[in-house]
């Protein structure tokens, strides 16, 4: 019981925010945000490596990963600053703002066979199921389609290597022992849905 319990126990308890939450204000999420603008664009595209695009993620998935930057839970040094002291409503109108923005993905050529490979992929693992129709979020779980692939990337190695924390370990299930090649392949297919 304690096993279950324990982790039930912590992601009630980090998600109740989530739930008691009004919706965020993009107007104010926008005059806020100007310090994310300078890594994730002002229209939440980025064009930095490894940084992630904003743009139309669900606003769920953008508030949960700033609280957990916040509370410290997800350490990602560079993100510390801009979110100590922030309030909960804060964080949901930076979602609100980001979520209302139109993802521009980048125009990089499709290689045939990584493509394929990535479709594969994507259907073995029922990708789907969690980040939605499309691949383009829903809730909680972040878009993935049309995100920067050098970031798709890096975060599967991250899961991969148990460096990504947070309160979701089944990303870190879904990825273990996938070879290397088949991780950018299916980077490369995420990248490329639009």
């Amino acid at each position: 019981m304690t096993r279950v319990g324990g982790p039930l126990l912590v992601a009630i308890v980090l998600l109740a925010p989530m739930a008691a939450l009004a919706e965020g204000d993009a107007g104010r999420g926008r005059a806020k945000g100007e310090p994310c603008f300078g890594c994730h664009g002002e229209t939440g595209n980025s064009t930095m490596p490894n940084i992630p695009s904003l743009a139309g993620q669900p606003a769920g998935a953008s508030f949960l990963q700033l609280f957990l930057f916040r509370e410290k839970l997800r350490n990602v040094p560079t993100m510390t600053p801009f979110v100590e002291g922030r309030t909960d409503q804060d964080l949901e109108d930076f979602a609100a703002y980001f979520a209302g923005q139109t993802l521009e993905p980048l125009d990089e050529p499709r290689d045939p066979a990584r493509y394929q490979r990535g479709a594969e992929l994507s259907q073995r693992l029922r990708c789907a199921s969690c980040h939605g129709v499309g691949y383009k979020g829903q809730a909680q779980m972040p878009r993935i389609a049309g995100q920067r692939e050098d970031y798709l990337l890096m975060s599967m190695e991250q899961y991969q290597k148990n460096e990504r924390t947070g309160i979701d370990t089944n990303m870190a299930a879904v990825v273990y022992g996938i070879p290397a090649a088949d991780l950018a392949a299916l980077a490369h297919y995420m990248a490329q849905q639009k």
